[in-house]
């Protein structure tokens, strides 16, 4: 397995994991001192079981194991095989061999059950704390007044583009009123080390001025099923900015990344007013509050330049070997449409092809 701008520090069997099969390795990610830094997670933490889906009720599903305790930030199935391979389906609890779904956006009646059944894997979310434990490669804050680093996430359900940070966390010193650890900034009043931060959505942190660049180790799990990254529009008539990343850690270019043909992105007819609009933004360059760096859309073709994928504003070359990295994020700005529509980009990453 080949990484771009990310080192794979390893690849073998992890014992610990639930099938002896499955591989772990490991991202080294630059967080920019005084920057903003998009941070996405290309690998899941080990799955606490992996099985076939036996039965399904509703959103309840039957696995053909007896499924480990969740841990207290929460898990979700994902769908390993079948018509809905790559979807992530949250959690809300788990006894003995039943898994009970929190929601699902899709047609469940999809999944196949039985000897032959799908196989689903359950694995707990990455959180604040598992992946800064301690406050690790971040810079801690001695002060409840004035955060240092920042992790700001973003809320999916919110319609409309151009959005703020919802919820901002960082990770407080201590001293003799409150213990060490992640707060939510603004509210001490409860530790906040279990925030889960969602698989398939980036996320930023940002260093202050002042300080030097940090490392970020992420060591997982190698996903071993395609990807099904959902977008969407939410309200009719309203473009909508949709905050995705790469679930695999291997880089793809646009030409191999099925955006448009897994039907998650629309094809321009104008090569002057775009359909769907991919943003990108550069981790390398050191700012905060970061316009996107570049703009790219499908142009459908006409009879001066070919079908296939541009940078806005440059119709001299093609985009196609653009190449989008792990451990990165970027935005997809869906046109309005006139009721609110969901799409998923699915794909098989290279190495299971």
């Amino acid at each position: 397995m080949k990484l771009h701008h990310v080192l794979l520090l390893a690849l073998f069997p992890l014992a610990a994991l639930a099938t002896p099969s499955d591989p772990v390795g490991a991202l080294r990610l630059r967080l920019r001192g005084g920057s903003d830094t998009m941070v996405s997670l290309p690998l899941h933490r080990p799955a606490l079981i992996e099985a076939q889906l036996s039965a399904r009720s509703g959103n309840q599903f039957t696995l053909a194991a007896t499924v480990p305790a969740l841990p207290s930030s929460g898990a979700y199935v994902l769908i390993m095989s079948g018509t809905l391979e790559g979807a992530v389906l949250p959690v809300s609890s788990a006894t003995g061999s039943t898994v009970t779904l929190a929601t699902s956006g899709y047609d469940l009646t999809a999944l196949v059950t039985g000897s032959s059944g799908d196989s689903v894997a359950v694995i707990p979310y990455w959180t604040l704390d598992t992946l800064f434990p301690g406050g690790a490669n971040i810079y801690t804050s001695p002060s409840k007044l004035s955060a240092r680093t920042q992790v700001l996430l973003y809320d999916p359900t919110l319609a409309g583009t151009s959005q703020a940070p919802s919820l901002v966390y960082f990770y407080f010193a201590g001293n003799g009123t409150y213990a060490a650890g992640w707060y939510r900034f603004g509210d001490m009043t409860a530790l906040r080390g279990g925030t889960v931060l969602p698989p398939m959505r980036p996320f930023l942190v940002r260093h202050p001025t002042g300080v030097s660049d940090t490392e970020l180790l992420v060591s997982g799990a190698v996903p071993l099923a395609g990807y099904r990254v959902p977008v969407a529009t939410l309200r009719a008539a309203t473009t909508q900015d949709n905050l995705v990343a790469l679930p695999v850690p291997v880089p793809i270019t646009l030409a191999a990344s099925r955006l448009r043909e897994s039907g998650a992105f629309a094809a321009s007819a104008s090569r002057l007013s775009p359909t769907d609009q991919l943003l990108l933004y550069d981790n390398a360059t050191a700012a905060q509050n970061k316009a996107p760096s570049a703009t790219y859309f499908y142009f459908a073709g006409n009879g001066t330049y070919a079908a296939g994928w541009y940078r806005f504003g440059d119709m001299s070359q093609s985009a196609a070997n653009l190449i989008l990295r792990p451990g990165e994020g970027w935005i997809i700005r869906k046109y309005a449409t006139t009721t609110p529509e969901a799409r998923d980009w699915s794909a098989l990453p290279s190495y299971l092809q």
